[in-house]
């Protein structure tokens, strides 16, 4: 029997991982005096190095560097050779995007500060384009947690590897003022998100509406010292907004367009898993959106606006001026309910209420014949736990393989190949091992099809009890249900030529069944027929499956006895 498998290889996308921001940072640290990464137990601006605790995980702020402390060196202090690579590692850690949001508040600093002319000829030194740091919590590696920290005033990225989840959060993103020009060139570091939200805005409802007031961000760094020290965080189980489902297509778009633009700032092998976890139908349907203010432009302070889903939480608020006291500036924070800093820091940093699905019993490879029940199954544990699923084969969705068991109820060939399922809940996504399974074609026998097709066991079998075997009556063209005996050869004798010739049917496709005639004149010694002067093998065309044979021998002399062995393998 032929065995078939059929696999699909495809190459898994190429993204800047894990071991690419490593390179990087050891680039960045060969660079460094031995002191400058010294490894540090607690807050210090004279290494980049730190035990990877959660109290050093935690010390980052947005306010400005001269109210708060950060981990790390600061850019204002490194070498140019040391400087760029800092920002190698910031453009190896971060998309496109991400880079241009760090550099455009950056921007938006050295305009406050004074460092290039602002619109109110003011300078203040707590700002400043180089007052940003770099700082490791654990040693770069490309095997256990560690988590890379980039920030100064109004921005702050914490980058987890190696975590228990993948971890592009907490974020925080500010800017002052929101649009500004240098150079000729117009910024606006947090213009898209504004923009975005200034179009939705105006078409929600009082449903949406959240009870109170908001000065700041709500999960912000406001524990001690301005920092991030107040862990696990109370995530609100009411007023909670309006059900995203709830929106209109319009608004359900703008509100996916807004999400994506937080969470495409890291690297897409961040930004790829918290889009999943984040946008998928399980998480969007458990999804709020809410906002506070009352100005529908966000044109005043105190406007605020909220997502809020199974693990993702974004905020956006509008304060008023620091630089120009007379205006607006806009806070944002992104969190993971879940997965802040991977998890990575002990349980504080974890929201116990969830828990991703966790494959319990995997699919299992299996060989099985044509035709036979292919089943597969998986079994998840997670809070909550209510799963959906989809089956792959060779990496491509089933239709409507959506159950925890995959049934095929007659395999054939084609449903060889590499299985996979997803199992997805509100609080994440996980993919199985693949299950190998080999679909082995059935018989295309023809003995072996006439023994399944007349339900007969064997080679022997005399069903019609006519004393012709089954594989006899197969040969000859016989019914095995119907007692026949005149399907055998018949003989006749020309005694003028001397010919004595047998006739009879045999399949046009014996397959691996094979016929010998044989002749003996004392039925003890035979011998196998071979054409000859003195004897012919005639075949007729075939006619429903069947042809006509006739053994011709001439010059017979009697007594002469004829057979024909029939061996099925």
């Amino acid at each position: 029997m032929k065995t078939l498998l059929f696999t699909l290889l495809l190459s898994a996308p190429v993204y800047a991982d894990t071991e690419a921001v490593v390179e990087a940072a050891n680039d960045f640290m060969a660079l460094l005096s031995t002191s400058q990464k010294t490894v540090s137990s607690s807050q210090s601006n004279s290494t980049c190095l730190f035990s990877a605790t959660i109290g050093n995980v935690t010390t980052w702020s947005n306010v400005p560097v001269s109210a708060s402390t950060r981990n790390g060196l600061q850019f204002s202090g490194l070498t140019t050779e040391q400087y760029n690579a800092a920002l190698a590692v910031v453009e190896t850690a971060l998309s496109d995007q991400g880079v241009t949001l760090f550099d455009e508040i950056r921007l938006a600093d050295k305009y406050i500060s004074g460092e290039v002319t602002n619109s109110k000829g003011t300078t203040n030194s707590m700002w400043g384009f180089y007052k940003y740091y770099i700082a490791f919590i654990g040693t770069p590696s490309t095997t256990t947690p560690w988590t890379l920290q980039i920030g100064g005033h109004h921005l702050a990225y914490n980058l987890t590897y190696n975590g228990t989840y993948v971890s592009g959060t907490p974020m925080f993103s500010g800017t002052e003022p929101n649009s500004f020009t240098i150079s000729g060139t117009t910024y606006s570091p947090l213009g898209t998100p504004r923009e975005i939200l200034e179009s939705l805005r105006p078409t929600l409802t009082t449903s949406a509406k959240l009870s109170g007031t908001f000065s700041d961000v709500v999960f912000g760094p406001n524990g001690t010292g301005n920092h991030d020290t107040v862990q696990p965080k109370s995530y609100p189980t009411s007023d909670r907004g309006q059900l995203y489902s709830s929106l209109t297509t319009a608004q359900q778009e703008l509100v996916l367009e807004y999400i994506n633009f937080w969470i495409n700032k890291p690297d897409a092998s961040i930004s790829d898993v918290m889009a999943a976890n984040y946008t998928s139908p399980e998480a969007l349907a458990d999804t709020y959106i809410g906002y506070g203010g009352s100005s529908t432009t966000l044109g005043s302070s105190g406007s605020y606006f909220r997502v809020d889903g199974p693990r993702l939480w974004i905020e956006y608020v509008v304060q008023g001026g620091v630089y120009d006291q007379s205006g607006i500036h806009d806070h944002s924070v992104v969190r993971d309910k879940l997965a802040d800093y991977g998890a990575a820091y002990g349980s504080t940093t974890v929201a116990t209420t969830l828990l991703p699905p966790e494959i319990t019993s995997q699919p299992a490879s299996a060989e099985i014949a044509e035709g036979d029940t292919l089943t597969l199954t998986v079994a998840a544990t997670g809070t909550p736990s209510e799963f959906s699923y989809q089956w792959y084969l060779d990496d491509t969705a089933i239709t409507d393989a959506t159950d925890a068991t995959y049934e095929v109820t007659s395999a054939t060939t084609n449903d060889a190949g590499e299985y996979k399922v997803t199992v997805t809940s509100t609080a994440g996504k996980t993919t199985s091992d693949v299950a190998t399974i080999v679909v082995t074609e059935a018989s295309t026998e023809p003995f072996e099809t006439f023994l399944e097709e007349n339900n007969l066991s064997d080679a022997e079998d005399d069903s019609d009890g006519d004393g012709i075997s089954a594989l006899l009556e197969w040969f000859f063209g016989g019914d095995p249900a119907t007692p026949d005996s005149e399907i055998l050869p018949t003989a006749s004798y020309d005694s003028s030529t001397s010919t004595l010739s047998f006739s009879f049917l045999i399949p046009a496709d014996t397959g691996s069944v094979t016929w010998d005639p044989q002749t003996s004149t004392n039925l003890t010694d035979w011998i196998s027929l071979e054409e000859n002067d003195q004897i012919s093998i005639e075949l007729s065309d075939e006619s429903d499956d069947y042809q006509s044979a006739v053994i011709s021998i001439t010059d017979s002399t009697p007594p002469l006895f004829f057979r024909i062995v029939v061996t099925a393998p």
